[in-house]
């Protein structure tokens, strides 16, 4: 069984995206959601912060401005 999660390329690379999005996937199978449900909702939570962080003139070994998107992370883990 497999499943495809596609997202928009935009050409932009930031330190730590990885982490934060295993962790957004390890976080949402330990509350209780499925595979595909946790890939989908981080790789659409890492390609929007990144989306926001390239708007601005920074380092990209600084890694991406995700501490203003946290509260998404309730939103996404509320849905079962």
């Amino acid at each position: 069984k497999y499943f495809v999660v596609e997202s928009k390329f935009n050409h932009e690379s930031y330190s730590g995206t990885g982490d934060i999005f295993t962790s957004i996937i390890i976080g949402l199978l330990l509350n209780g959601h499925n595979l595909n449900y946790s890939i989908k909702n981080a790789t659409e939570f890492i390609y929007d912060v990144i989306n926001f962080t390239s708007k601005f003139n920074t380092n990209p070994k600084e890694g991406i401005m995700f501490e203003l998107f946290l509260k998404e992370l309730i939103s996404i883990n509320e849905y079962k």
